[in-house]
């Protein structure tokens, strides 16, 4: 990936987001949806297709660290839905961040993704 202020990523991803109470303010996270596997390994998107977003990317805006959530492999999707399944299957096309309660205000993450 590209370089910039000593920031390295590699990952190819869309639809950034942040808490809403802290639009315009400084702020330390960002969200994101990560494409599937094989078009970050730089695979071709067959034409007529889209690629598919199976991941959620939690971005450290201040150490430049990455988390990744597989939309594909969780605990929460027993068989035949868990990690085993093909990325066809949990796909996501929008991220939004809803800001919890008035008096969380300060707490930059907290906030519940809805995707």
């Amino acid at each position: 990936g590209a370089s910039m202020d000593g920031w390295v990523s590699a990952w190819l991803s869309d639809f950034g987001a942040v808490n809403p109470r802290w639009i315009g303010r400084p702020h330390r996270y960002a969200w994101s949806l990560g494409f599937e596997t094989s078009v970050q390994l730089g695979g071709a998107i067959p034409p007529g297709e889209v690629a598919r977003f199976t991941r959620v990317l939690k971005h450290d805006l201040s150490t430049g660290s990455l988390q990744e959530a597989d939309l594909r492999a969780s605990s929460r999707f027993p068989a035949p839905w868990g990690p085993d399944v093909p990325e066809s299957r949990f796909v996501c096309s929008d991220l939004v961040l809803v800001p919890e309660a008035p008096d969380a205000a300060d707490a930059e993450e907290a906030a519940s993704l809805l995707l």
